[in-house]
């Protein structure tokens, strides 16, 4: 019949498709069940996570849990979950403030001595955290400032050298023309970098405050 060429080429072409598709679930499935798994397991008591062999749904369904953690006097939760919200938050914007005008400086503005103050920035990336931990923290308890929230924020609103590098790359392939256009008009430096510079790079400055919540968010050994 006519119509045996075109539905043989359908199906040529639609196989292929259905075989990637299912391949693709398949592997989103895998990388979702560790999810499903801590999602279920909230639901659960010590004896179902740790069973053997495995349940994947939890039974009965244990709704209490929800009630006890957020009700314990001895675990607040929710006063943690916040702290932990205000800490990461306030290092991504101190990162992207501090680190945005330094890479400014760096990539876009001609000063002496530019290039080897960019170059010591770098090697501050040689110098391990282990080895200065001791000096900063015997600074910070001469302050009288340890158990706040000073010695946490305030070396990300100083900038991070590793930031600084990345958000300079940005900054070097944003168009002169602009920012001498700007200069010529009359501008201010500031308001270039605000207006002109900062919005060609939000892309890289939305990855830096990415980077910065996923860091601070898993610290343990500077708040601890």
């Amino acid at each position: 019949p006519l119509t045996a060429f075109p539905r043989r080429k359908m199906h040529k072409r639609w196989l292929p498709a259905i075989g990637y598709h299912a391949l693709m679930l398949t592997i989103a499935a895998m990388f979702l069940l560790p999810f499903w798994w801590m999602a279920i397991s909230a639901f659960k008591n010590n004896a179902e996570i740790f069973a053997n062999p495995v349940t994947w749904f939890p039974d009965p369904i244990r709704w209490e849990n929800l009630d006890e953690l957020f009700s314990r006097a001895t675990f607040p939760y929710v006063r943690l979950f916040l702290n932990s919200c205000f800490y990461a938050g306030m290092v991504a914007f101190g990162t992207c403030l501090s680190c945005s005008i330094a890479a400014y400086s760096f990539g876009c503005l001609r000063w002496k001595g530019r290039d080897a103050v960019f170059i010591l920035t770098i090697c501050a990336l040689l110098m391990p955290g282990i080895v200065t931990f001791l000096p900063v923290y015997m600074t910070w308890t001469k302050l009288g400032l340890n158990g706040t929230y000073w010695p946490l924020l305030t070396p990300f609103f100083l900038g991070d050298a590793f930031y600084i590098f990345m958000l300079r790359q940005f900054f070097m392939n944003v168009p002169r023309e602009l920012m001498d256009a700007a200069r010529l008009d009359g501008a201010s430096e500031f308001r270039i970098f605000w207006q002109i510079v900062l919005p060609q790079v939000r892309t890289a400055l939305l990855i830096v405050a990415l980077f910065a919540i996923v860091y601070t968010w898993h610290e343990f050994f500077g708040p601890l």
